[in-house]
Parts: structure tokens; C-alpha cells; sequence
């Protein structure tokens, strides 16, 4: 007996709580009724009550579309002078949640203010771009030698101004503690002194030595030195020279190399970044010439410096200096895939520093095996030592120049990982760090590391709504495509029809006066449209349902996996698939009184029953036929298979090119392992990642180009943005990622309205006692203003 008053409570519990979240989402469902007189329906109407600013952000979220317009509208209007920078202030200023007004810091002499920065991008926009968009901006856009079309004439002429200054003192320091290599270096970020020292090196090292360089006078003319720089032009070299061994012993000829390496150095970085010899005097005339591609250049190398990243798309193969085809940029991706697909992963690019402390430190612990094996023959042939060996010779083995291979990363991390690192607690080889530190130094490195990272991004996104306030039906549609809710819709709409209708449709749902539950399971059984849909044994999963509409969403609820505790957001998810039937419904159920509800009952649960149910068949065919799960463990599948889960929403998101959109179909249908999603996605990462060049969290596409755009519309110089302290830069693009582009659309539309009024009110108060009110003898006995909308028809 306790048992059984036990689960009629809980049971009671369970259909007071359904009812109350349909009672609840019933107030924002359209609330219109059979049609008797037309009036305009408020699609706000069940959230009038909040503020409207945050009504049609929840409007926004809990029934979809668009808010506001485009932000390109309001820039055009802005560009147009129907909004105006006072409207813009105003607005800002009576936006008490953007905080007090803070002082950033300085740039080119003047101060930074957050309200500046939020204010351009409103006004202009400091976006990030696609890599692709980028490398057309850089490569065939003019972006990287041409001031933006939309800076003001005042910045423009602010950052050519600086620059200018900028480009002469540049020149003054050639021959004045700098050489033209490093006169290069500052300008396109490259490290031009170590490529002329490496050559030096390389060329002591040779046995016999293969150049002495040419005569001294002869190779500074050559590089346009002017003889009254040339002592202390040399005085540069020998500084950048003094730590070579020939240095103190043969001074002379390491000059010589010295200039001859530097002058074809810098022939190739004048050829190829300016088209003019690599001597002062012709790059003077061409900076000077085209001020505005100097000065945008330079903005370009410097804005990247500021993350330590590279140019990725420069004519300059940053780590060699030799020459590269900017538009084979997705060539040399290609080719980067195809060595993934090869090699079984992408290889992990390294500093020189790094790779040599991983050779160290893999060479010691091997020399440490080997001791061991020799004092303690039974040691050798333990299998944890015989593993470890392996691995340390796997990872010497895949060292190269650029650094570790896919196979000797994942050597390094296993002759890191106990049990085959037998001595953890020794450093090892000339760098004195350990195995496990290096491996940390290496894993911050690889491109499967980063991958990791944003695998769990979009797992998050992807799946924690799921059960609560996104249904499976749109979680497939967002990895297979498959549009299920419009599936749904289509089904719903001719019985909702058949049902709802007053006397004007040709065929009518039978037996309505049982109600629109009961009477669609009766029509069900005559009924092929499922059939049609695919839907094998829907019939008898009908049978089985329980006849009581609230008791068979429950159960259906329960089937998908949603806690009790969501039943409410996710139903609400549900009707919000088609609203305005659902909202039909909801009147006919809180309108008792009306005639045909009293004769044809029906209300929101009678609704939601029917199209749960026929929701979650769709559902369940397309989960078991691609994955093999129920519904309710789809996302524990998907968490357990993120690499899938990604390729599967980038490829219907339209995020991959045709190739690699097309083989996530091929691995999709031929049903392939986790090795196989893994590969792939480090693939895609890779085509993503495209020529970024950066092991780090920055991104030229992103935060460089953000910077750069910000600095055009400021009009900073190269040598504004170098002068930026790291936390003035951060704290930059902080702020236009707390006021993202989402959330232009009030301040546009509040800039807009208060326009609008303003002109209103303006022309009111000028007119006002003029024409024929200023000799009207008795004032009017009424004014009427009607609201622009039918009713005043």
C-alpha cells in the first residue's frame, strides 16, 4: 500500500510538473485564436513584461530568427549621416553595463579610452577573418600595402605622417649600430642576422673554406654604404661577429664573409619583397616613393611581432629566407595533408633550441640504458627497458630540421611516461631538463594538442544543451543534415489542419470529438505517412504508447534521455518547431468555452504527444543507422568520439572545402574507426591552421589582423604598436571580444530611434507657432496620432 500512495504520488508529481512548463511556454507561443478580425500578432507578446532589450534576446533564443538587422545597415546609415556620432554617445553613455570609462593607455602620443575602441568597431569592425580571407586580403587584396579604404583621412594621414619620420630614423641606424640585415629584420619580422651568421658558420665549417668573401671597400659600395658610415658599419659587423671562433684570429675575412653573405641576403629580401636592389639608396627612393605601402608593411610585420607570430603569407620563408610563392599557399597545405595521411599524424615543428635539447635528451637516456643493461645483464632484457630503448632510438631517428615526426612525438611522450622512464627524476643532456619537461615543451607544440583543446570546445557546445534547451532532432540535423523537425513539420501541418478546421478544407481529421490525440491514433492506423517516412515498426511503438497524451510525452521524455528536471526547456524546444500550430492548439486549450472546444477538445499536450512521438522515431531511425545507439545515449557516444563529432558539424555547417568535406562523407558511410576520424581531423586542423606558423594561442587571421585593424583606424605607426606594453595589446582585444558584433544590433537601433527623434522633435520645435496655428483664433478640439499599423486604415 505505502509503495503503491508512493508512486501515484510521484506520478501526480510528474503530470503537475509537465503541466506547469507547458503552462509556462503556452504564454509565449502565438496566442491567436480561429480568424475574426485581423490584427498584427506581437511575436514578444509572452515576454512584454521584460525590458525589451532583454525580451528579444530571450525571444531570440527560445523561438529563433534574427533580433536585429544586420550591422552593415547601420554603418551604412552612419556612412549616410542618418546616425551620428552624438546619436552613438549618447547611446554608449545610457549603457550602464559597459562600466566606468577606462584610460587604456597611450599611442602614438595620444590615450586609448575603451569607449574609443568599442566605438570604432561598432562603426567600422575589428573582426577576425578566415585564414582564406586573409591570404586573399594579403596576396591579391592590396591589404598588405594599402591603408584600408574606410580609415579616416585624419588617421590616414596620422599613421603616414609617423611612418615617414619612422622610415628615416630607420635608415639613419644603417651604419649607426645597425647593418642592412638588421635594418631588414626590424621592417618584415624576419631574422635576416641569423641567416647571414648560419652561412658564415657553414662556410667556416667547410674544409677547405668555399668563399673568403670579397674585397671590404668593394662589398659595402656594392651594398650602397656611404664612406662615412663605413667605419661604423663595420664597427655592426664585427659586434654581430664576435662570438664566431675566427673572430679575434682573422677579424679581416670574417668581414668579408660577412658582407658577402649579407649582400645575397638582402638581394633576395629587396627582390622579392620590393622589387629594387638591396642597396640603401634604392630602397630609401622606393620606401619613400610608396610611403603608403612602407607604411602599411611595416604595420603588417609589426602588429604580427607583437604575438611573436610570422608573416604566413610574405614571399619570405620565415625559418629559411628563401623564396616562397604566396598563392602556393594552399599547395603547400595540400602537401602538408597528404604527409598527415602518410606518416600517420602531422609532425610537430620545433625550435632550434628545443629539437637540439630533444635529441640531448633522448641520446642521454639511452647512454643511461645502456649503462645499466651492462652492469646489470638481467636488466636488459626487461621489457620496460627494451621498450624505452626503442623509443629513445625512434625519436633520434625523427629528429630532423624542422623537428619531430607524428612517430617521434609519440616516442618522446611514451619514453616520458612511467613505466619506460625508469630514472624520472634526472635531467638529461647540455639543456638540464628533464624527459617529462620536454615533453610538455613538445605537446605544447603539437598540432594534436591544440586539436585536444578545441575538441573539447566544441564537444561543450555541441552536446551540454542537449536534453535541456537543443533536442536531438536538431543535434542530428547538425551533424548528418538530416532537417528532421522539418520533417516533423510537414507531417504535423495537414493534421493539424485536419483538425483544427471550421468547415473550409475538403477532407477533416475523423472522430475529433474523442479529441486530437485520440483521434490521430485512430486515423494513424489508415494512415501510410509514416510508411512513407521510413519509419519501420512505428506501429507498433503506437500501440505501446500510453492513450493519455501527458502520460505519453513523459514517456517519451523519459525514452530520449531528458531529465525531469529539463522536461520544461526541452518541450519547450519542441513546440517552438512550429509555433503557430502549436499556439492554435494552446488557444483552442485555454478557451474552453469556445464551441468547437467544447465538441473537439484538444490543448497543448494533446499537440506535443503526436509530435514527440513521431519526433523521436525520426530521431531513433537516424541514430541507429549511423551510429548504432538509442536516442538517449547519443551524447555519451558522441563525447567518447569527439574527433567525429567535429568533422561531422563542420562538414554540414559548410566549414570544409569539397575535398575534405567529401572524405568526412566517405569515412560517414563507410562506417570508419576512431584511427581513421583521428587522421582526418588532424587533417581539416591542418587546412584550418593554414600558415599560421605559430605553436602558440595567437593567430594571424585573428588577433594579428585585429590589431592591424585596429591600428589603421587609430593611426598608429609600427613603431606605435612595438611600443605597446603586452597588457594594453590583450586588453584591446578583450575589449572587442566583450563587445562582439552580436551585439551591435541595440546600440545601432537605440543610435537609429534617437536620430529619428531628434529630427522629429527638432523640426516640431522650429515649426512651432508658424502657418496656420499662429493666427488660429481657438485651439482644435482634439489631435489624433495613429500608431503606423492596420489599425489606423
Amino acid at each position: 500500500m505505502t509503495t503503491t500512495t508512493s508512486g501515484t504520488a510521484a506520478h501526480a508529481d510528474h503530470l503537475a510538473h509537465l503541466a506547469h512548463a507547458l503552462e509556462h511556454w503556452g504564454h509565449l507561443l502565438p496566442s491567436q485564436g480561429p480568424m475574426t478580425t485581423f490584427v498584427h500578432h506581437n511575436t514578444l507578446h509572452g515576454l512584454q513584461h521584460e525590458p525589451f532589450e532583454r525580451a528579444v534576446a530571450e525571444g531570440q533564443r527560445l523561438l529563433g530568427g534574427r533580433a536585429y538587422e544586420p550591422v552593415a545597415h547601420g554603418r551604412a546609415r552612419y556612412r549616410a549621416g542618418r546616425i551620428t556620432d552624438p546619436d552613438l554617445d549618447e547611446v554608449f553613455a545610457s549603457r550602464p553595463e559597459l562600466g566606468p570609462a577606462e584610460v587604456l593607455g597611450t599611442a602614438g602620443g595620444h590615450t586609448i579610452s575603451d569607449a574609443e575602441i568599442r566605438k570604432l568597431h561598432l562603426v567600422y569592425g575589428a573582426t577576425a577573418v578566415p585564414p582564406e580571407v586573409l591570404r586573399y586580403a594579403m596576396t591579391a587584396g592590396g591589404a598588405g600595402h594599402r591603408i584600408a579604404a574606410d580609415v579616416s583621412e585624419s588617421a590616414r594621414a596620422r599613421l603616414l605622417s609617423r611612418s615617414q619620420r619612422e622610415l628615416a630614423e630607420s635608415l639613419d641606424r644603417i651604419g649607426s649600430g645597425w647593418t642592412l640585415a638588421d635594418w631588414f629584420g626590424a621592417l618584415l619580422g624576419l631574422d635576416a642576422t641569423a641567416a647571414v651568421l648560419g652561412e658564415i658558420s657553414a662556410n667556416l665549417a667547410a674544409d677547405p673554406p668555399t668563399s673568403t668573401g670579397p674585397p671590404l671597400a668593394r662589398a659595402l659600395r656594392s651594398l650602397g654604404i656611404p664612406a662615412e658610415r663605413q667605419d661604423a658599419y663595420l664597427a655592426a659587423v664585427d659586434g654581430h661577429c664576435a662570438d664566431l671562433p675566427e673572430a679575434r684570429r682573422d677579424p679581416e675575412r670574417i668581414r668579408r664573409l660577412w658582407l658577402a653573405a649579407e649582400t645575397r641576403t638582402v638581394r633576395g629580401l629587396a627582390r622579392r619583397h620590393f622589387g629594387v636592389p638591396g642597396t640603401v639608396d634604392a630602397l630609401e627612393a622606393h620606401c619613400t616613393r610608396d610611403l603608403e605601402g612602407h607604411a602599411i608593411g611595416a604595420l603588417w610585420q609589426a602588429c604580427l611581432a607583437a604575438f611573436d607570430l610570422t608573416d604566413p603569407y610574405g614571399p619570405t620563408d620565415p625559418e629559411s629566407l628563401t623564396e616562397r610563392d604566396p598563392d602556393a599557399v594552399p599547395e603547400r597545405v595540400a602537401e602538408r595533408i597528404a604527409d598527415i595521411g602518410r606518416f600517420g599524424g602531422p609532425a610537430v615543428r620545433l625550435p632550434r633550441d628545443l629539437r637540439s635539447a630533444v635529441r640531448d635528451g633522448a641520446s642521454a637516456a639511452l647512454d643511461r640504458m645502456r649503462d645499466r643493461a651492462a652492469s646489470d645483464l638481467g636488466a636488459g632484457a626487461e621489457p620496460a627497458l627494451r621498450e624505452a630503448a626503442y623509443a629513445a632510438w625512434f625519436v633520434l631517428a625523427d629528429t630532423d630540421a624542422d623537428g619531430l615526426s607524428r612517430q617521434g612525438a609519440d616516442a618522446l611522450y611514451d619514453l616520458a611516461r612511467p613505466p619506460l622512464r625508469p630514472e624520472s627524476d634526472q635531467t638529461t643532456g647540455a639543456s638540464g631538463r628533464s624527459l617529462q619537461a620536454l615533453a610538455d615543451e613538445v605537446r605544447a607544440a603539437d598540432p594534436r594538442h591544440r586539436l585536444a583543446g578545441h575538441l573539447q570546445t566544441v564537444a561543450g557546445d555541441q552536446l551540454d544543451r542537449v536534453g535541456r534547451d537543443r533536442t536531438h532532432a536538431e543535434l542530428v540535423h547538425a551533424l548528418v543534415g538530416a532537417d528532421i523537425v522539418e520533417r516533423v513539420n510537414g507531417y504535423l501541418i495537414r493534421r493539424c489542419a485536419a483538425f483544427l478546421d471550421l468547415g473550409q478544407a475538403a477532407w477533416r481529421m475523423p472522430d475529433r470529438t474523442v479529441g486530437f490525440f485520440a483521434a490521430w491514433r485512430r486515423a494513424a492506423a489508415h494512415d501510410h505517412a509514416l510508411d512513407l517516412e521510413g519509419l519501420d515498426g512505428w506501429r507498433e511503438e503506437l500501440a505501446v504508447l500510453p492513450e493519455d497524451p501527458e502520460q505519453a510525452v513523459i514517456a517519451m521524455l523519459t525514452r530520449l534521455g531528458v531529465a525531469e528536471e529539463d522536461w520544461g526547456s526541452y518541450a519547450g524546444r519542441v513546440l517552438t518547431g512550429l509555433p503557430g500550430w502549436a499556439g492554435m492548439m494552446n488557444w483552442r486549450g485555454t478557451h474552453g468555452e469556445f464551441p468547437r472546444q467544447l465538441a473537439q477538445p484538444t490543448d497543448l499536450s494533446q499537440y506535443l504527444a503526436v509530435r514527440l512521438f513521431v519526433e523521436s522515431l525520426m530521431v531513433t531511425v537516424v541514430t541507429r543507422s549511423t551510429w548504432g545507439v538509442e536516442p538517449a545515449d547519443l551524447v555519451g557516444h558522441l563525447r567518447a568520439h569527439p574527433h567525429e563529432l567535429w568533422l561531422r558539424a563542420e562538414a554540414v555547417a559548410g566549414g570544409l572545402p569539397q575535398f575534405l568535406a567529401a572524405s568526412v562523407r566517405e569515412l560517414a558511410a563507410r562506417g570508419e574507426t576512431d584511427a581513421g576520424w583521428t587522421l582526418l581531423a588532424d587533417q581539416v586542423w591542418s587546412h584550418q591552421q593554414q600558415g599560421e606558423g605559430s605553436a602558440g594561442r595567437f593567430r594571424a587571421h585573428d588577433h594579428g589582423w585585429r590589431l592591424f585593424r585596429l591600428a589603421q583606424l587609430q593611426g598608429w605607426s609600427a613603431a606605435d604598436v612595438r611600443a605597446l606594453p603586452a597588457t594594453v595589446r590583450d586588453r584591446l582585444l578583450d575589449l572587442l571580444d566583450d563587445f562582439p558584433e552580436s551585439d551591435h544590433g541595440p546600440v545601432w537601433l537605440a543610435a537609429f530611434e534617437r536620430h529619428y527623434r531628434e529630427e522629429i522633435l527638432g523640426a516640431l520645435a522650429a515649426n512651432r507657432g508658424r502657418g496656420r496655428w499662429r493666427d488660429r483664433l481657438e485651439r482644435p478640439k482634439a489631435q489624433v496620432v495613429f500608431c503606423i499599423d492596420e489599425r489606423e486604415e
